[in-house]
């Protein structure tokens, strides 16, 4: 919901992971390495803290919360001054909000007969933002296609008003890519062999106040090598 899967920014990160609990933090620039090092960089941080416990028999829960400040109030949007990927501007063009998005996750691991089951939740809110200011995410997901012949379902339902987070970074499928959007997101996938996966994704989506449709199939081949 905060990141996109194929977002890959440059900068410096730590974790830690003890079975139990985990911690993340990262210093990071918004741009390549065009920018970073430049007066006009752009730079964000974020931290997350979060545990993995059992409390059942077959029962994981995994939980955390995570905080990044994104302080880009007052400059233009990335990449194209004409498209800030739904979040909203000043009069004359620049970020109206810096975006210190505060996290709140849970998903719950578990099994149905013989196939792993997860049920997961997420929610965010940008701390700078008065309107439009929340987001959250459900859903879940059964099987696993990664041995061969198996196969996996999920399904996740979500709404991000237009300045819960940083538009530029967010999921680029969903709604078109951006914030202001809701909707359902169907996904299906069946492991050919080890390397290779075949998996369609289905996006039923609204975006903006109008809650314009936006539909999208996606088909994907995948190879592992």
């Amino acid at each position: 919901m905060i990141w996109d899967g194929d977002y890959r920014p440059e900068g410096l990160a730590a974790k830690y992971d003890n079975g139990t609990l985990f911690a993340n933090g990262a210093f990071l620039y918004l741009e390549s390495d065009d920018k970073a090092g430049s007066n006009d960089a752009k730079s964000f941080w974020g931290a997350q803290l979060g545990f993995n416990t059992a409390i059942a028999d077959h029962i994981e829960l995994i939980a955390g919360v995570s905080y990044y400040d994104i302080p880009v109030m007052g400059s233009m949007p990335f990449f194209d001054a004409d498209d800030s990927f739904g979040n909203t501007l000043a009069g004359d063009g620049p970020y109206l909000n810096n975006y210190e998005e505060l996290e709140l996750f849970a998903e719950l691991i578990t099994s149905l007969g013989s196939l792993p089951l997860s049920l997961f939740v997420d929610w965010v809110e940008n701390q700078e933002a008065d309107n439009d200011e929340t987001g959250y995410s459900a859903g879940f997901k059964l099987g696993t296609a990664k041995d061969p012949g198996t196969w996996q379902m999920a399904y996740i339902y979500k709404d991000i008003e237009a300045d819960a987070v940083l538009g530029l970074t967010t999921d680029s499928d969903f709604g078109g890519g951006g914030t202001d959007s809701k909707g359902h997101i169907l996904e299906g996938a069946y492991a050919v062999d080890k390397n290779t996966s075949f998996s369609v994704t289905y996006f039923i989506n609204e975006n903006g106040e109008l809650e314009t449709d936006y539909d999208r199939l996606q088909v994907d081949l995948k190879f592992k090598y």
